[in-house]
């Protein structure tokens, strides 16, 4: 799979309209991103602000993130301390070097698999202690939706798809 930065987008652009949802909706003004899968490329398809670009656009320049491990493996990927992050080094100091202390990665699913993951940045370290899935997994078959060309559907129960 090759992994791409995306071209540039326009504010009107409903993905990064759900990013700057996001945002504003998670406690502590964190910095969005959605990478997503297209055909055989991994691109940064959505940001928050144009920070928020710059250090989604990190993990395919370094080619590891919690990101990129939450989109292929479906799970979520909490990273609460970047001075710690060991498995991803050099994303991680990249990161710190932005002036990050912490990440979430939250994988958004179709009906196959995971098809973009939804990444979060704070400043500060331990930034999303709190739980904080209740307010992003209800958006999920939206981003899914803008992704797909789809309609999001209703869900009964809470779900990381």
């Amino acid at each position: 799979m090759t992994e791409t930065i995306s071209e540039r987008r326009t504010p009107a652009d409903p993905l990064l309209a759900l990013a700057a949802n996001l945002a504003e909706l998670v406690p502590g003004d964190p910095l969005v991103g959605v990478t997503a899968i297209s055909g055989d490329e991994t691109v940064v398809a959505a940001w928050s602000s144009p920070r928020a670009r710059l250090v989604e656009q990190a993990q395919l320049i370094w080619g590891g993130s919690p990101g990129l491990e939450a989109l292929r493996t479906g799970k979520p990927v909490s990273v609460p301390d970047l001075r710690r992050a060991q498995r991803w080094s050099e994303w991680a100091v990249e990161l710190r070097l932005l002036g990050l202390g912490s990440s979430y990665s939250l994988p958004v699913r179709d009906g196959t698999g995971p098809i973009a993951v939804v990444d979060l940045y704070a400043d500060r370290r331990h930034g999303f202690e709190a739980d904080i899935d209740h307010l992003l997994i209800p958006r999920l078959p939206a981003i899914a939706a803008a992704l797909t060309g789809g309609t999001p559907r209703a869900r009964s129960r809470p779900s990381c798809s």
